[in-house]
């Protein structure tokens, strides 16, 4: 079975909207996820802003609507 047949961009861009909506469920998934899980290398840059701006208790940036 090659690599090929393991990525799922779907799942790892409903895990990380998950982690932007909820601030919270990234304690969950980080015990679960590291940023080499990642099939995609945009995706991956992004968890690990995301677990940086946690572990640095960085805000997000508010959308205004």
């Amino acid at each position: 079975m090659n690599v090929e047949s393991f990525k799922n961009l779907e799942a790892e861009s409903n895990v990380l909207a998950s982690i932007i909506i909820d601030n919270d469920s990234i304690c969950e998934v980080m015990g679960i996820l590291k940023p080499e899980d990642f099939y995609s290398s945009s995706n991956k840059i992004i968890y690990k802003n995301l677990r940086e701006m946690y572990e640095n208790n960085t805000p997000k940036v508010q959308q205004v609507r």
